[in-house]
C-alpha cells in the first residue's frame, strides 16, 4: 500500500512539475561540485529548509527562479539554496560542513559552465590564451561554441552581466566572440547559429576598421564602465575566450 502511494505521489509531483514548466527548462539535472564537498558557504543563501531528501531539495531550487545552486547537508537534512554557482573554493566565504554536497544545474559543456536561468543557457569564461580558430576548437571538444550573441535578450543579459561580474580582474582581460566576417569582408556572421549581425553591434570608437585588411575575427574587452567590440587578426593568440553551450 505505501509503495502505491509513493508511486502515486510521484506521478502527481511529476504532472505538477511538468505543468508549471519546470521540465520543460530542461533543467532538472544537477551536477555535483566536487570542490564544494564537506563544506558550505557563509552567506548569500535564498533560503534554508529542511528537505527529506537532495531529490526534494533541488525541486525546492527549481521552484524558485532566482535559485542556481544549493547545499545539501545528509545528516540533518538541511537543504539550502544560493542565487548564484561557487566553482571554486576561492567564490564565497566557507566553512567544514561534513556530509554536505553542493550541486549546480548540469550543463552540457561540463563541470566548468555556469547555467543561466533568465536566458536559459550555460557559458564558461575561459581564462585562457588562444587564437580565434584555437579557441573555437577547444569550445568544440567541450560540445561548446564561442559565445553568441545572435539573441538580442541572450546578448543584453550576458553582456549586463559581465559588465557587472563579480572578478574585479575581467575588465583586464579581452575575449573572443564567435562572430566573424571571414566569408565576407563587412558582413559578419555568428559560427554558431549562422546568423548575420542585426544592428550595429556593440563596438568601440572607430571599430571595426579591418587595419591592414586581414582583421576579420571579433573580441571585446573593457572600455570606458563597459565591454566593447573590435576586430583583430584570427591567428591573434593572446586573447581569453567564452564557451556556450546547451544546459542538459
Amino acid at each position: 500500500m505505501k509503495a502505491h502511494r509513493k508511486k502515486f505521489v510521484f506521478v502527481f509531483l511529476c504532472l505538477w512539475l511538468h505543468a508549471k514548466g519546470i521540465f520543460s527548462r530542461n533543467s532538472f539535472l544537477w551536477h555535483e561540485v566536487q570542490e564544494w564537498r564537506d563544506k558550505v558557504a557563509l552567506n548569500d543563501y535564498l533560503w534554508k529548509m529542511d528537505a527529506a531528501s537532495r531529490v526534494v531539495c533541488s525541486f525546492h531550487c527549481l521552484l524558485d527562479k532566482t535559485c542556481e545552486s544549493f547545499f545539501y547537508h545528509s545528516s540533518t537534512k538541511l537543504c539550502e539554496g544560493h542565487p548564484s554557482v561557487y566553482l571554486y573554493l576561492s567564490d564565497a566565504s566557507n566553512q567544514v560542513s561534513p556530509h554536505t554536497q553542493y550541486y549546480k544545474i548540469a550543463c552540457e559543456g561540463g563541470p566548468s559552465y555556469r547555467y543561466d536561468r533568465v536566458i536559459n543557457t550555460c557559458y564558461s569564461v575561459k581564462e585562457i590564451r588562444r587564437s580565434w580558430y584555437a579557441a573555437q576548437l577547444h569550445c568544440q571538444s567541450e560540445k561548446a561554441w564561442l559565445l553568441d550573441l545572435s539573441d538580442h535578450q541572450v546578448a543584453s543579459h550576458l553582456m549586463n552581466n559581465f559588465n557587472n561580474y563579480h572578478d574585479p580582474f575581467l575588465i583586464y582581460y579581452w575575449f573572443w566572440l564567435g562572430l566573424t566576417d571571414l566569408q565576407s569582408e563587412g558582413n559578419y556572421v555568428w559560427s554558431h547559429s549562422s546568423k548575420a549581425l542585426n544592428g550595429s553591434g556593440n563596438w568601440l570608437p572607430g571599430e571595426p576598421d579591418n587595419a591592414n585588411m586581414n582583421q576579420h575575427c571579433v573580441y571585446m574587452r573593457h572600455q570606458d564602465g563597459r565591454f566593447q567590440w573590435g576586430d583583430i587578426e584570427c591567428t591573434t593568440d593572446f586573447i581569453e575566450f567564452i564557451c556556450q553551450s546547451n544546459v542538459v
